[in-house]
């Protein structure tokens, strides 16, 4: 009886080889090979490969799992191609309408404003809401309000909004003072 070794690939079949000193094909009958049940398939589609039918080699003892990890390992791989190719079939139609947006918008990015078509109301018969402006020097709105005493409540007699424009001052105080007086200036006016 010959001596049966578990292999799972051919570097393992060459180690044993190696090990038991067999280095010619006359001594073929002194070992024999097992394919192990944990070999990974494409290590067993590489042995199948180098599998014959004969009689004046090493022999494997087990070739209907060699078969069935190679049969194994096709079907694996046809099974992933054939997802792949839907995966990327399916990528290539959600990506289309994407690529497509992308080129309309590359092509209105290239256009100069004499070729982008008008849209809306003339620019002076729009609403264009509250403009910020620049003021060198700000106007101050100052409001006056007089009340006086209604036998039920008090109530404004006169209530008016000016505005001043006042030089830029470096000094905070000063500009306050200023509007203080400004202040007592227009109610004297109002009232008179």
């Amino acid at each position: 009886m010959a001596n049966i070794r578990v292999v799972s690939s051919l570097n393992d079949v060459a180690t044993e080889l190696q090990n038991l000193q067999i280095t010619d094909i006359a001594r073929a009958n002194d070992v024999q090979f097992q394919l192990d049940e944990e070999t990974p398939l494409q290590d067993a589609a590489e042995m199948k490969m180098k599998i014959r039918p004969g009689k004046h080699e090493f022999i494997l003892v087990n070739p209907e799992l060699l078969e069935c990890k190679y049969r194994a390992k096709v079907e694996l791989e046809t099974s992933f191609n054939s997802m792949l190719d839907a995966s990327m079939e399916q990528i290539d139609q959600e990506l289309q309408p994407i690529e497509a947006g992308i080129a309309a918008l590359r092509v209105l990015v290239g256009y100069n404003d004499q070729q982008i078509p008008p849209n809306g109301p003339p620019l002076n018969h729009r609403n264009r809401g509250v403009q910020h402006c620049i003021y060198p020097c700000p106007p101050v709105r100052v409001s006056c309000s007089l009340l006086f005493w209604d036998k039920d409540h008090f109530k404004p007699v006169l209530s008016r909004s000016y505005e001043i424009r006042l030089p830029p001052v470096g000094n905070v105080s000063i500009t306050i003072r200023c509007l203080e007086r400004i202040m007592q200036v227009l109610c004297s006016l109002v009232l008179s």
